[in-house]
């Protein structure tokens, strides 16, 4: 991996929630292009990695880099981090009183100073790319999960980030909608997006994904790709693990 190519790095990164000890000296980086898939049990220290990330967890030691730079504790400059790394939660967290157009278009403008014509211009193209142009002016309640997720990736988009962070992006969809979610995830993978994928959905991760990490008690116990971790794993931890949820699809 190139300096220049290293959009996040994470350094021995400790966090804990009071004596609940959640990541225990985490080291990664991940690199312009790449999508990794961070897979382990539920408590394991997945989604957490991922919010220390772009700074909605403060972490008690080590460091985050986001394109060199250490992440910053000023809310000002932490903020205009934040504008690199686009983040998708589980639960969508739309604005219920705005349309889908609408919540495409308030970051960019009043975040970004994007100008409102430039805003729509990108929001109509993101809905397209999404499968959403016909809901455009459609509130939140009236769409499914499925439909709500990928306006969620678009507003996501819609900053134009280095990295788009992906937190569980199906694990609130009923499961026949899981598809179109991770139809539109793997449309952005082949347009070389760089992402970082926390899933429960094996499957896909194996097909999408560059590089797969596997944590256990807040530590990475094994990395490798994607072929090489779901058939020749060398940790019986991760085997084990492996074999109940692949066994569960």
């Amino acid at each position: 991996m190139s300096e220049q190519n290293i959009v996040v790095r994470a350094l021995d990164v400790h966090k804990a929630f009071g004596a609940l000890r959640v990541l225990e000296g985490v080291t990664v980086e991940i690199d312009r292009g790449e999508v990794l898939a961070i897979i382990g049990p539920s408590g394991s220290g997945k989604s957490t990695l991922l919010r220390c990330f772009n700074g909605l967890e403060e972490i008690q030691g080590g460091s985050v880099e986001i394109l060199g730079t250490p992440l910053s504790l000023k809310p000002r400059r932490l903020a205009k981090q934040r504008e690199k790394l686009g983040m998708v939660f589980q639960r969508f967290h739309l604005f219920p009183h705005l349309t889908a157009f609408q919540n495409i278009i308030e970051a960019p403008i009043h975040v970004k100073g994007v100008s409102r014509k430039e805003a729509e211009r990108i929001a109509y193209e993101l809905l397209d790319k999404v499968g959403l142009r016909d809901k455009a002016n459609v509130y939140p309640s009236q769409l499914s999960g499925g439909q709500q997720q990928r306006v969620a990736i678009a507003r996501a988009l819609a900053m134009e980030p280095d990295v788009l962070l992906l937190d569980e992006p199906t694990s609130a969809l009923d499961p026949e909608l899981v598809g179109e979610v991770l139809q539109v995830i793997q449309q952005l993978a082949q347009e070389g997006m760089t992402m970082v994928l926390v899933t429960h959905e094996m499957a896909f991760a194996r097909k999408v994904a560059d590089r797969v990490i596997f944590m256990e008690g807040g530590v990475i116990v094994e990395e490798g790709a994607p072929e090489e971790m779901f058939t020749r794993a060398k940790s019986p931890r991760t085997r084990q693990f492996l074999q109940q949820v692949m066994h569960e699809e």
